[in-house]
């Protein structure tokens, strides 16, 4: 079996085939995946690296990259970061990982990539995930949480106007998937932006965006900040449960063993929120403002649901008691 090469011109894919880019150091991964995605009607581009993959990447502009998180050279997690700098292009992007630690999930999630797949991958895994996430951006309608580079480039852009900016933060997601799973700890993340995008939708103008495995941001003005984050703890705090078994439901609480056989017991998964607003002024930098939100959004771990930073009005920052 042979591996499918780069095209040589544009041309040579059809109008009406979808381009999906795999990444992957080793060749048997690559032309299984390969053929799985063309047999599925796919136009299929590989790469062996992360080098290759930006140099393909950029010439094809592919729908989808399914990419390797580990490879020599340049890793996929940096390519990832790299290829959600692109401007104007924005491909669903699934990593292969073969380590199942959290951390090196979160680092997958962090560098932009849109779900990931733990090796030893089963194609048709791999398949479904790139088909479902592809079907979900081409929905009429459908909007889409915005990853950090376009959410830098839209406070730039409005620096100069007053604005408010609400850092959220989803607390004791490790706890949470080793009482669980990381599907389920990646529903109630999936949830978490979808109702962000919905309130975020209530106004023109609003923006939200997703930061890393458990942040986001919603981009509001100084006057609609403190009701949006009022529905999002309340709407959150509503639906939690739902993402919990029932008995732990219930009581409110989940019990965690850890590798020693020690058992420890966890309250529902708390939002952070840290809101800052915009002040504009020739010192300001638009990136201050991301930096004072989440600097309220540590604060509010132990101090309340809502943190408000009014630091430009008065030196002390405001706390709002919401439900947890």
């Amino acid at each position: 079996m042979t591996e499918i090469p780069f095209p040589t011109r544009p041309e040579m894919v059809p109008l009406d085939q979808t381009i999906v880019l795999v990444v992957d150091d080793d060749p048997s991964v690559r032309r299984l995946l390969s053929l799985a995605f063309t047999l599925e009607g796919f136009a299929v581009r590989s790469a062996a690296d992360g080098e290759e993959a930006l140099e393909c990447a950029r010439r094809e502009r592919p729908a989808a990259v399914v990419l390797d998180a580990v490879m020599p050279g340049l890793g996929g997690i940096e390519a990832c970061r790299l290829l959600r700098g692109e401007p104007d292009w924005e491909p669903v992007i699934v990593m292969l990982t073969g380590r199942t630690e959290l951390v090196d999930r979160r680092a997958a999630l962090e560098s932009g990539a849109d779900d990931y797949v733990v090796k030893p991958v089963r194609v048709v895994d791999v398949v479904a995930r790139v088909k479902a996430r592809l079907q979900k951006a081409a929905a009429p309608g459908t909007r889409r949480l915005l990853g950090s580079q376009r959410i830098c480039q839209e406070l730039k852009a409005r620096s100069a106007e007053p604005m408010a900016i609400a850092f959220v933060e989803v607390r004791g997601l490790k706890q949470f998937v080793s009482r669980y799973s990381f599907a389920r700890g990646d529903r109630l993340l999936d949830f978490v932006g979808e109702l962000l995008l919905r309130l975020a939708g209530d106004r023109p103008g609003d923006l939200a965006a997703r930061l890393g495995a458990d942040q986001f941001l919603a981009v509001t003005t100084p006057e609609a900040v403190e009701g949006l984050t009022d529905r999002l703890v309340a709407a959150y705090a509503a639906q939690r449960p739902r993402f919990y078994d029932e008995a732990d439901a219930r009581r409110g609480w989940f019990e965690v063993t850890d590798r020693r056989g020690r058992m420890s017991r966890h309250r529902f998964l708390p939002l952070a929120v840290g809101v800052a607003l915009n002040h504009p002024g020739p010192e300001q930098h638009h990136l201050e403002l991301l930096e004072r939100a989440s600097e309220m959004a540590r604060y509010a771990r132990g101090h309340g649901p809502v943190a408000v930073d009014r630091r430009m009005v008065s030196r002390s920052p405001t706390l709002r008691t919401a439900p947890a």
